[in-house]
């Protein structure tokens, strides 16, 4: 039997943007529930203004871990 090659090569493209798509879905459940607590109840989570950068929070931390938390 027969197969297109072009087949093939459109099945491995269409298989790498699924995998892609799973991914930065799951980057988006990781970043939707940053908000919660344990128990799966919904903790308030303010909304960020327009101007916010989510860097500048990470930058934050680590400048607190580097100087002991002062």
């Amino acid at each position: 039997m027969y197969i297109n090659r072009s087949y093939i090569t459109n099945i491995r493209r269409i298989s790498i943007e699924c995998v892609i798509l799973i991914e930065k879905s799951k980057d988006n459940i990781r970043q939707n529930t940053r908000g919660r607590s344990s128990d799966g109840v919904e903790a308030y989570v303010p909304p960020r203004p327009a101007w916010y950068d989510p860097r500048a929070e990470e930058l934050e931390e680590l400048k607190l871990q580097n100087t002991g938390g002062i």
